[in-house]
């Protein structure tokens, strides 16, 4: 929360602008590490060929799934490593904090949130290098020109 606040009260600065996104299904954009884990498919998720075949059908689960005891350490290690792929540093002693060189801004993620502020001229492009690795939703910017502007 402290972190948020600061970077909330940088925006404030003029010529700046404060903006929000969230990660498209984000633990699913990463693997597990290991290969351990096997799961009981729901038959909607069958393949046609397994019906009358299988009664209860395990697949390897490969991907970090929500609820799984380590995907969110796996889903942190590669969104932090594609955020940091592409020029953003992270901020050494603080979790989830980076900041941009180049733009001057600064990044805030907690699990699958992100809170951008920075100069405005800016903003569009620093979200265009993060999507080069990770999909984002569209971004909610919370404030450019003076006042809250809802979505693209």
């Amino acid at each position: 929360m402290e972190d948020s606040r600061v970077v909330a009260a940088a925006s404030l600065q003029e010529g700046w602008g404060l903006d929000v996104a969230d990660a498209e299904s984000a633990y699913l954009q990463s693997y597990l590490g290991h290969d351990n884990t096997w799961v009981e498919l729901p038959p909607e998720y069958w393949l046609p060929e397994w019906h009358g075949k299988y009664d209860k059908p395990c697949c390897r689960l490969v991907l970090s799934l929500y609820g799984h005891v380590d995907s969110g350490g796996y889903w942190e290690e590669k969104c932090f490593g594609d955020i940091e792929s592409c020029g953003w540093v992270k901020i050494q002693g603080r979790r989830g904090v980076f900041t941009h060189p180049k733009s001057g801004s600064f990044l805030i993620v907690y699990v699958d949130d992100f809170l951008m502020a920075g100069p405005k001229e800016n903003m569009d492009a620093g979200w265009t290098i993060i999507r080069e690795n990770l999909n984002v939703e569209d971004v909610l910017q919370q404030k450019r020109d003076g006042k809250p502007s809802g979505r693209k």
